[in-house]
């Protein structure tokens, strides 16, 4: 059975009580019942990207197989991690499993430049940016944390989709940049696939 989100089920619950058992997590310990959620998607993708699986957060046979074999080596959530929900337009950022940030509306990116799907450890911060591809205006991507090639979290309009970055209103953006500190921070990226 192949396990996703929105689904409903006993086996579901039974998932997210192997998830909780598996390997290091810098999410939240995930509520025993049984709907996949999108922190659900965020804890499959974290432990695909462990396993060197494909992430795309639906838990098959290469998935359930991995998670059978680290049944019982869990232990309690360490580290920051910003999960970017763009199935919800919604940003959470945890500190050793704890909510730090609930930020929403966010934006991803268009049709012709989407935001790309996955885990990624965020390797370059810039509090002034502008886009040199796109200049206008001056410091559109100020409080800058780039994850992904030139894919950064940054300061935009929530309501307006980006060039494959992911816009936070600018208050919010420059909270997230000074809590995100050094460059120890992991982003996931949540989206459906058509």
């Amino acid at each position: 059975m192949v396990l996703k989100y929105g689904m409903v089920d006993n086996t579901v619950r039974e998932l997210r009580n192997q998830l909780n058992q598996a390997s290091a997590t810098q999410l939240p310990r995930l509520a025993a019942d049984s709907v996949f959620d999108p922190l659900t998607i965020a804890r499959v993708m974290e432990f695909q990207s462990k396993m060197n699986l494909t992430t795309d957060g639906v838990v098959g046979p290469k998935t359930q197989a991995s998670l059978d074999a680290h049944r019982g080596h869990g232990s309690p959530p360490s580290g920051r991690c910003v999960v970017a929900d763009l199935i919800n337009e919604r940003l959470r950022a945890f500190d050793s499993g704890s909510l730090r940030f609930d930020f929403k509306p966010i934006k991803g990116g268009n049709a012709t430049d989407p935001s790309t799907r996955g885990v990624f450890k965020v390797f370059k911060r810039l509090r002034h940016h502008t886009s040199s591809k796109y200049p206008i205006p001056p410091g559109n991507m100020d409080y800058a944390l780039f994850y992904h090639r030139a894919e950064a979290l940054h300061q935009g309009p929530p309501t307006i989709p980006s060039h494959g970055c992911i816009h936070v209103r600018p208050s919010e953006a420059a909270q997230l940049f000074t809590w995100a500190g050094n460059l120890d921070l992991i982003v996931i990226v949540l989206k459906l696939t058509k």
